[in-house]
């Protein structure tokens, strides 16, 4: 039998509540604030585990638990409109992207939840970020599985354990595995370090600077089976300069990351952004604000 070490999910107390306000809360904040930040007339749930007894939130008014339907399809689920992100993120190392993320939810910018942060290494540091702002962190060592399918069922049955529904790459170095992907079908979003399809893979910086690019940038998209190949939801670019090095250009590039990555889930968020299936690839297409 292969020995495990995994933290379990730690639920912390709460210190900041702005990360964790009740729905009608920060409706009526909203509504202050006018028309273009009202976004949260409309309520949806977005499918689970399969025959979960958990429902997936509560309704418009808060008042009573929502019904869950397993069989929820995500596209009809997102024509309804705006939807509460519930995000587990997974981490290897600072977990910056995951700070821009917890700041966008506590600032109302982001209309999500982080679940639980989920790291391979314990001295991650962004597991203390995570567990400063209140939120339940996990340990889950690849060391401890023989295969990375192996691995990747331990994450998803902790991650679901969670309550999470959409999956956050942010700084995770592993290549995952189609075990996570059917588990969290197109809702599996990761941020890599340059403008794909260049420079996938690791240390995508040096890759760029090698290769001499006047310019460079971040990429947020879909993860599908391949390296760095899924579907491009948004991209971001920042200049090569004259006498850059790998960390300088690595530096800017990061806070290019953090807007990105933010940006991107407020659009998944609100309904904007569908995948279609086309003839060589499947794309992203952006979709107009709902009136």
């Amino acid at each position: 039998m292969q020995t495990r070490e995994k933290e379990a999910p730690v639920m912390q107390t709460r210190k900041n509540p702005g990360l964790h306000r009740s729905r009608r809360d920060r409706h009526a904040d909203a509504k202050k604030k006018g028309p273009a930040t009202l976004a949260f007339r409309h309520r949806c749930y977005l499918p689970v585990l399969a025959g979960s007894r958990r429902a997936v939130g509560r309704a418009h008014n808060d008042s009573k638990p929502s019904v869950y339907h397993p069989a929820t399809d995500l596209s009809r689920c997102i024509r309804l409109g705006v939807v509460t992100l519930e995000l587990g993120v997974l981490i290897s190392g600072t977990g910056t992207n995951l700070g821009a993320i917890l700041r966008a939810v506590e600032a109302g910018a982001l209309d999500a939840r982080v679940r639980v942060v989920v790291s391979n290494k314990a001295d991650a540091l962004g597991l203390v970020r995570a567990r400063e702002a209140g939120v339940a962190t996990a340990t889950v060592s690849h060391k401890a599985f023989a295969t990375r399918e192996a691995f990747d069922a331990e994450l998803v049955r902790t991650l679901r354990d969670a309550g999470a529904e959409w999956i956050v790459l942010a700084g995770f170095m592993r290549v995952v595995t189609p075990v996570l992907l059917d588990a969290f079908k197109d809702r599996v979003v990761n941020i890599h370090p340059a403008l794909l399809p260049a420079f996938p893979g690791v240390d995508a910086q040096a890759q760029a600077l090698a290769y001499g690019v006047k310019v460079t940038g971040c990429t947020v998209h879909f993860v599908d089976a391949g390296v760095d190949t899924g579907p491009i939801i948004l991209q971001e670019t920042v200049p090569v300069l004259d006498g850059d090095d790998r960390d300088a250009l690595a530096k800017r590039i990061l806070e290019k990351e953090h807007a990105s990555m933010v940006r991107a889930l407020d659009l998944i968020s609100r309904g904007r952004v569908h995948i279609e299936d086309g003839a060589a690839r499947r794309r992203v297409v952006i979709r107009p604000e709902r009136e």
